[in-house]
């Protein structure tokens, strides 16, 4: 501000603290459920008096994008938890693999593949908002010691749930042993971007978990305890349900669980659950198990 009608801070960080102190508290102080966003970060200092923020580290996109970004991670993420973050102004090819691998949201204004490019968004946004409980974990974990070269991945654990995200940054499919994890039991794995149960070989206190990934895209695995027990006879899906989960609701889909799908619901009583594929043609079969929002177990039947 270069107006001469009134004082300025010696120290525009000092100015901007006092502002953002000011807003924050009377913003507060009349809805404490209200949310304080910015559109930029520019100081972690300030980032205590803030709930909300777009980040612009790629704004520019091609221009330096690649060149500056080996691992695709928002660090700050990982370092304040506690923020909720969008990043903005990327080219799409990047920007929206980089931030479902970080688990935060995207927002471009121009995409020039519209369909394919908003059925991306779709897709990874469902992952994103299924397991919002993990995401949203205080204590995530930035690159992680994957088993593949240029192969990358982030941990976000809470107590019933682990998520990956992993990107393959090769210009070639990788296949095989990809991560290894520590082995907990009774619980299982299963990548739910295009919904595929890894292979699991176990090694020690550690299991070592294969799949393929294309080149340059982003994939999530979750480890989930065991909390359905899932038999289909010809066109019904029998479901038993452990009790530990108090107030279930199933979802089947039909080969993908992508937002244009059949969601076919489970009717639950007492802990089981009756679906009706509804002469469903054979192909994969994809069950959910959710509690209040969120995924708790996911199943995947391949049928001949």
């Amino acid at each position: 501000c270069y107006s001469t009608a009134h004082t300025h801070e010696e120290s525009p960080a000092r100015g901007a603290e006092k502002l953002m102190k000011k807003v924050s508290s009377a913003v507060k102080g009349a809805n404490p459920e209200a949310v304080v966003r910015v559109e930029d970060v520019c100081s972690d200092y300030l980032m205590q008096y803030i709930d909300d923020t777009w980040i612009k580290t790629f704004e520019g996109g091609d221009t330096f994008g690649r060149q500056f970004d080996i691992y695709s991670v928002h660090f700050l993420r990982f370092y304040f938890p506690e923020i909720k973050y969008t990043e903005w102004g990327s080219t799409f090819e990047d920007g929206a693999r980089r931030a479902f691998f970080s688990g935060v949201g995207y927002l471009r204004g121009d995409l020039p593949n519209f369909k394919e490019e908003v059925e991306y968004l779709a897709e990874t946004g469902q992952v994103l908002k299924e397991n919002g409980d993990a995401i949203a974990s205080l204590n995530p974990e930035p690159l992680v010691d994957t088993l593949r070269e240029r192969v990358y991945a982030n941990r976000f654990p809470i107590d019933n749930k682990v998520l990956y995200t992993l990107y393959n940054k090769n210009a070639e499919v990788i296949n095989g042993e990809i991560i290894a994890v520590e082995h907990k039991p009774g619980w299982h794995y299963v990548e739910l971007l295009y919904d595929e149960e890894p292979a699991v070989n176990t090694a020690d206190n550690s299991e070592l978990l294969s799949l393929s990934i294309k080149p340059w895209d982003v994939v999530s695995i979750a480890q989930l305890p065991s909390l359905m027990n899932v038999i289909r006879r010809g066109d019904i899906l029998e479901i038993d349900i452990d009790e530990k989960v108090k107030a279930p609701v199933i979802k089947a889909y039909i080969n993908s669980d992508s937002w244009e799908s059949k969601c076919l619901d489970g009717a639950v009583k007492g802990g089981k659950a009756v679906v009706n594929l509804q002469n469903a043609e054979h192909g994969k079969l994809v069950i959910k198990l959710f509690e209040k929002g969120y995924l708790r177990d996911e199943v995947v039947l391949n049928q001949k």
